[in-house]
């Protein structure tokens, strides 16, 4: 995971040295989780802006084939990724899906990315010495964790990100 990114504890190892210690991980994170079709998915919580229900998303002519458009949040433009896969998913009708409002991850570039889920989960707490290397092949997640008993799969921020500029 990107271990980098995630809250550190201010605390000090070894508290008689005057070198100062290199800041610890946490050990318990707050993740989001979402669903995308039957599959649970998280998300590291400081990655994540907000949920919200967009606005509908706009096209863009020669575009990458996972970015479904821009849509406008409260004025700013977002970019709309496909997380499903290679083939567009079908039109629903009925109410818009809620989609995650990733943050920027250049504090100089206040592009978000925005993300349609099927379903809202729960903000979770794990353990990271519960994350394991995924036993599966998923192009969006390589790692996972079980919360109370269920699998859960683990999405880094970049990963997102690089759909758009096709690196993984």
């Amino acid at each position: 995971m990107e271990l980098d990114h995630l809250p550190t504890s201010d605390a000090q190892a070894g508290s008689g040295s005057s070198a100062p210690a290199e800041p610890q991980v946490q050990a318990q994170q707050k993740f989001v989780s979402f669903y995308l079709g039957d599959i649970q998915y998280a998300l590291h919580s400081s990655a994540v802006a907000e949920v919200a229900v967009l606005s509908d998303a706009t096209p863009l002519p020669v575009s990458h084939s996972r970015l479904v458009g821009i849509a406008s949040l409260r004025g700013d433009i977002v970019a709309v990724v496909d997380l499903s896969g290679a083939e567009p998913r079908a039109v629903r009708s009925g109410p818009r899906p809620r989609s995650v409002v990733m943050r920027s991850a250049d504090p100089h570039n206040e592009h978000s990315i925005a993300f349609n889920v099927d379903r809202i989960g729960e903000i979770v707490s794990i353990d990271l010495s519960d994350i394991k290397p995924a036993a599966f092949t998923d192009p969006l997640s390589t790692y996972e964790t079980k919360v109370n008993g269920r699998p859960l799969r683990l999405i880094e921020a970049s990963r997102i990100r690089s759909l758009l500029t096709g690196t993984q």
